[in-house]
């Protein structure tokens, strides 16, 4: 599958939500899959999907995202899933429309309710030069970047954000892709455990300029296709 050119800006606007959820930057995307991941392996998911839908969002979707979105930023404002987050900030209906709009954003879906979502493009933040560990083979055009991956609070611990990672690595290879890349902040342990144990090496750490004033320090990762 060739990948489609588009005009998405990642925002520069980020908060703690960040550093508990979401992955990396974005722009540019590509894929037009519509599919179906399903479960081989109860325990790999945490025993409790047996069938969900992924697939690209449809500007109907918009609402449906939103709700997650909101949804996940009042459970880290609570303090139930990690770092506070802010309602209104990152990331927002704003957000989701012009990934959207780019082709770059995908949904996982219970029936009609969003309950996982995450951004794929071919972009990665300028501090990403920072890391001299990427490995050889592949370049730019050649790369997938995994963005805002999200989960709602109530899927959480079972097996959703494998499934996402997985969905990813699917379509980059359907699309010629060489590598899968993102990053994280250095104390998100959870997030580091699971990119690690998804086959994913860390190539470096970098100091992320996601906001103007701001420093966040970041291990970024490469998956290998």
């Amino acid at each position: 599958m060739r990948p489609l050119r588009s005009s998405y800006a990642y925002p520069q606007r980020f908060v703690a939500l960040r550093r508990m959820m979401f992955v990396c930057t974005a722009r540019r995307t590509c894929y037009t899959a519509k599919s179906t991941a399903l479960q081989q392996d109860s325990a790999a998911s945490g025993g409790f999907f047996v069938e969900i839908d992924i697939r690209r969002a449809a500007q109907e979707d918009l609402d449906a995202a939103e709700q997650l979105y909101n949804d996940v930023c009042s459970a880290l404002e609570a303090g139930t899933t990690g770092p506070a987050g802010g309602q209104g900030v990152y990331p927002t209906r704003t957000d989701a429309r012009r990934a959207q709009a780019a082709g770059a954003l995908y949904l996982a879906w219970d029936g009609a309710r969003a309950i996982g979502s995450m951004v794929l493009n071919h972009d990665a933040d300028p501090d990403y030069a920072q890391v001299p560990g990427w490995g050889p083979d592949a370049d730019w055009p050649h790369l997938l970047l995994i963005h805002t991956l999200a989960v709602h609070p109530a899927y959480q611990g079972r097996g959703l954000a494998r499934r996402l990672l997985a969905h990813a690595e699917v379509l980059a290879r359907q699309s010629g892709m060489r590598a899968l890349r993102l990053d994280v902040c250095v104390g998100n342990v959870p997030a580091i455990r699971l990119y690690e144990q998804c086959g994913f090496a860390c190539a470096g750490t970098a100091e992320m300029h996601f906001c103007v004033g701001t420093v966040d320090p970041c291990r970024l990762y490469e998956k290998t296709l």
